[in-house]
């Protein structure tokens, strides 16, 4: 039986009254080197994101949502995103991904991607409306018209698909 992933982004540590409605999902979150290092952040702000993110994966189990989470690891560096978010995919047999629109051009073209190699099925949401505005031309300018993917809008409280 396959099943859906949904991909949290340490800058989509949203309130979860927006994620709880997505219970049916397994959660995959991961810290990585090299979107740490992709810009030179200051120790403090990646210090607190990584924590942030480890105390958002906990209040997800708290919630009884399925989340898989990956710690960063210095002896694994070449074990990037992608290769993370690929085991992910094959343990839990998953076939959709679902996740918050993604701000950042480089990151959200290698997701894109990684859903169309591996023949996945990508749902882009857009943030909920009442954390902030974006624009809907930013979803779409880096997708080729031959990639499958369905942008839909997150309305809370509604059902997905």
């Amino acid at each position: 039986m396959s099943a859906e992933g949904f991909i949290i982004l340490g800058n989509q540590l949203f309130p979860l009254n927006h994620i709880k409605k997505y219970k049916s999902c397994h959660f995959f979150m991961a810290e990585d080197y090299e979107l740490c290092s992709y810009f030179k952040f200051h120790k403090h702000k990646l210090i607190f994101f990584l924590a942030s993110m480890r105390s958002y994966k906990d209040s997800l189990v708290k919630e009884g949502l399925k989340c898989h989470y990956e710690k960063l690891d210095e002896q694994k560096r070449d074990n990037n995103y992608e290769k993370k978010l690929k085991v992910f995919i094959k343990l839990n047999n998953i076939k959709k991904l679902k996740v918050f629109d993604i701000p950042d051009s480089f990151f959200r073209k290698r997701i894109l991607k990684f859903c169309s190699s591996n023949k996945l099925e990508l749902i882009i949401f857009k943030v909920p409306a009442d954390l902030v505005i974006i624009c809907d031309s930013c979803l779409t300018e880096a997708v080729p018209p031959t990639w499958k993917v369905l942008i839909v809008n997150c309305v809370p409280g509604s059902p997905i698909d």
